[in-house]
């Protein structure tokens, strides 16, 4: 009996993830086995296809480098389409880690992550799929984000509440006033509008009615999915993080880990700003 076991995972979205995966079965080389199928996940199917037998591993992540030389990196998105878990890094260390329907013939709309920061700096985007997407050759850096000119003109797009510019949005977080300023951060996929790997969005106001939107304050690593949670003001410097006059903005969060690993639980996770908007 071969007791090696691999697990792996599919976000419950409209069209769900399929990655893959490999089993070292060297040792058991001129004996007879066979693979057997349990269903553990809670979404409660199996998707399962495909099944090789190889000498080579060729199943690693398809990456694409580039040098962050624009603002925007724009990744082309299409409803229903072939999802993609992507991971962004520099210097070997992950910045992001998110799900997006890539699109690969005329997208239906064009997800953007802001790079300026990181300009002239060494970027690597990663892929988890057998070699490189046909997508890949799409993506591309712009100053600009293609159909920009109508955000917030939509037909059907609320005036009075907030909405960000682009992707699912859901229930608001770590709601917190500092020095005449309102912060808004809310579960937010920038990326699509399928419920995925959810990022912490951040919007700021001084009246609650017209708001600006900020970068991710709060974006999926290797921790998994960032969940609901709350913030705070440190104004007492209670946990001792406080450099210089600004007070500590903290956030409380929980991290699915079982988003990005089967094997990684929920992790309760804290982050902190001492620079605000």
């Amino acid at each position: 009996m071969i007791d090696d076991s691999l697990i792996t995972y599919a976000p419950a979205t409209r069209a769900p993830l399929v990655e893959w995966g490999n089993l070292d079965v060297s040792r058991y080389i001129g004996h007879e086995a066979h693979i057997e199928i349990v269903d553990s996940s809670y979404t409660g199917y199996i998707m399962l296809d495909n099944i090789m037998m190889s000498n080579e591993l060729k199943l690693g992540p398809a990456k694409k480098t580039f040098i962050a030389e624009k603002r925007y990196l724009l990744l082309p998105v299409k409803g229903g389409g072939r999802q993609y878990r992507l991971r962004l890094e520099k210097k070997n260390d992950v910045d992001e880690q998110f799900v997006i329907e890539m699109a690969t013939g005329k997208p239906d709309f064009w997800a953007f992550k802001d790079i300026s920061a990181y300009k002239g700096r060494k970027m690597t985007l990663s892929a988890y799929c057998p070699g490189i997407p046909e997508s890949f050759d799409q993506i591309y850096q712009s100053d600009t984000i293609p159909g920009e000119r109508i955000f917030y003109k939509e037909e059907f797009r609320p005036q009075l509440h907030f909405t960000t510019k682009q992707g699912w949005i859901n229930d608001p977080n770590g709601l917190v006033y500092y020095k005449g300023q309102w912060h808004l951060m809310y579960q937010h996929n920038p990326y699509g509008i399928i419920r995925s790997l959810k990022h912490w969005g951040h919007a700021v106001s001084t009246d609650l009615i017209h708001w600006k939107e900020m970068p991710s304050s709060v974006v999926p690593d290797d921790n998994g999915s960032n969940h609901s949670g709350g913030a705070v003001v440190d104004f007492k410097n209670s946990a001792g993080l406080q450099k210089g006059d600004e007070k500590t903005l903290i956030a409380f969060w929980t991290a699915a880990g079982h988003f990005t690993s089967p094997s990684r639980k929920f992790t309760q996770c804290i982050s902190y700003s001492r620079f605000h908007c």
